[in-house]
């Protein structure tokens, strides 16, 4: 069945050349202005007194500059930054907020922050695997027994036979002779003239036929070459869901976000989990479960059935509680209408050399895989705090952090760091989780005990202190070297966020005293063709190495 629906107004358009023009006209502008004229500190809802805004960094910034520069003059309508060395923030944003004016944007102006929620996703499930109310190594069934990944196996007589998607194959019992007339589940995903963008590939449907072994009541998924998956969710576990081995499909290849006339409905839509996890009954699996490597943000909405499932809470409270209130992220939340906070920034979809004004869209399109509104300090607080201890103990931080061959963690991805490898570093006890049941300190410090080039997947300014607290070594008394290492030497963990209209890359260094976070207002239908994703790297390059390690005695990092 189709979703239900409320219609949008129709998105505001921009051809290419008049942005550019807006854009080179704001930057004019802007370049008038003092610096800190156009831009306030967002206060520090973790320290006191809040950061002290200065001019300049004390580490370089013009090749970060340069970067955010080739980004805007690839049609960027903005462009915000945050830097983080050690105590240290710096901020820059270029562009625009919206492209029908000249405003330029808050470097923490509100922005969708797309996959980067599946790294707050990926802290949720490790608290509750310290909490002892999930393994993740344990078939998804074992908590959610009525999830079916593919298409259940019904008596014939049960579906209409003026649905798609059905057969009429009798399923042979041990003794070779049929059983009942039994058949599989139409799709639910809606196909007509109104609902064929993108089209569908001929080469990528699966059998109809119920295959055998399978009886009444088995799900049934077939993989791209056509061989089933017996009841995929007994052998799915939560970390082939959270490291994208499941094999499971995308859900977002479902709806037609290329067909323009369809575009403010498919956003205005209010969704839930079991409706979006469903579109994906009738798909093809690129791979078989526990199998290669396939990013697929439907693994994530499983994952946040998962967690209401345990916590019976829906997920937006979930991650009011244990991320935004458990970080002091006073500007991340995961929203219950369509609305960007006031002053967030614009985000724009490419389609066919127009801009297309897509700030206003329902969260619950994308839920736990992508749907959470933040800002580029907010990012990088919530990295830091997850570096440091503040939402997990060492052990689970540790498992997050430990790649797959495609570079990837639960919810976290690698990226080589440019500056030289440093000193390994060594876990600090963490401060409490949220389990209710857990003793704050003493169960934190008690669940940490001694330990004897992943793939990149993928205003103004104003600088201060850090509005993040630091963990220290110091403060938990035993060696620092008595706890498990955090990542590599030479990595940087974080996330590349990519959501219809924005962009975002956040990067820190395994003791969360280096970080970058990159956001810009704009994404193409072909993300991997989008001309300001190599600049974006780049950026976070030039970031990350103008704030490497000094080697001169006493500098620090």
């Amino acid at each position: 069945m189709r979703p239900q629906s409320r219609t949008l107004e129709a998105p505001s358009l921009f051809r290419l050349g008049e942005l550019a023009h807006r854009l080179a006209g704001a930057l004019m502008v802007c370049c008038l202005v003092a610096v800190l004229a156009a831009c306030s500190s967002r206060p520090a809802p973790l320290e006191d007194p809040p950061p002290v805004p200065t001019e300049e960094a004390t580490f370089d910034t013009a090749a970060i500059e340069a970067g955010m520069d080739a980004m805007l003059a690839a049609g960027a309508p903005a462009v915000l930054v945050e830097v983080r060395d050690g105590d240290e923030v710096w901020r820059h944003a270029l562009g625009v907020i919206s492209v029908t004016g000249n405003e330029r944007p808050d470097p923490l102006a509100a922005v969708r922050i797309a996959s980067v929620t599946k790294s707050m996703i990926g802290v949720i499930l490790l608290q509750l695997v310290a909490e002892g109310r999930l393994d993740l190594d344990e078939p998804i069934a074992e908590y959610l027994p009525d999830l079916t990944l593919g298409r259940e196996v019904v008596e014939l007589g049960e579906v209409d036979d003026g649905a798609g998607g059905q057969g009429d194959a009798a399923v042979p019992d041990a003794t070779g002779a049929s059983g009942p007339d039994l058949t599989l589940e139409p799709s639910p995903v809606p196909t007509g003239p109104d609902w064929t963008a993108p089209a569908p590939d001929p080469d990528a449907s699966v059998p109809d036929e119920v295959p055998p072994g399978a009886v009444e009541g088995s799900d049934v998924a077939f993989d791209a070459d056509g061989a089933p998956i017996l009841d995929p969710t007994t052998i799915v576990t939560p970390r082939m869901l959270a490291q994208h081995t499941a094999g499971v499909p995308d859900y977002i290849g479902t709806f037609p976000l290329t067909d323009f006339a369809e575009l403010p409905s498919t956003l205005g839509g209010d969704y839930d989990l079991d409706e979006l996890i469903g579109r994906v009954a009738a798909e093809p699996w690129p791979s078989r479960p526990g199998g290669a490597f396939n990013y697929s943000n439907t693994n994530y909405l499983v994952l946040s059935l998962l967690i209401e499932q345990i916590t019976g809470d829906p997920i937006e409270r979930v991650i009011q509680e244990r991320i935004a209130e458990g970080g002091g992220l006073e500007a991340t939340s995961l929203p219950g209408d369509a609305t960007l906070p006031e002053g967030g920034a614009h985000g724009y979809f490419e389609l066919e050399g127009v801009y297309i004004d897509v700030s206003t869209q329902s969260a619950s399109l994308w839920s736990g895989a992508g749907g959470i509104v933040s800002t580029v300090g907010d990012v990088n607080s919530f990295y830091r705090g997850l570096m440091q201890g503040a939402y997990v103990h060492a052990d689970e931080l540790r498992t997050a952090l430990e790649l797959n061959q495609a570079g990837y963690g639960i919810g976290v991805q690698g990226h080589a760091d440019p500056c030289p490898p440093g000193d390994p570093v060594f876990a600090t006890p963490p401060g409490p989780t949220n389990d209710d049941d857990a003793d704050a300190g003493d169960a934190a410090l008690d669940a940490v005990g001694p330990d004897g080039e992943g793939a990149q997947v993928g205003g103004g300014d104003s600088a201060g202190e850090d509005p993040t607290p630091s963990a220290t070594p110091g403060d938990a008394g035993p060696a620092v070297s008595q706890f498990p290492q955090i990542g590599e030497p030479g990595m940087t963990y974080g996330h590349l966020g990519s959501g219809l209209g924005y962009r975002i890359l956040s990067m820190s260094s395994p003791d969360g005293m280096r970080q970058v976070t990159l956001s810009w207002t704009a994404s193409p239908v072909d993300y991997g063709g989008d001309p300001r994703l190599g600049p974006a790297w780049e950026t976070i390059d030039a970031a990350l190495t103008a704030t490497c390690p000094r080697t001169d005695a006493g500098a620090g990092g």
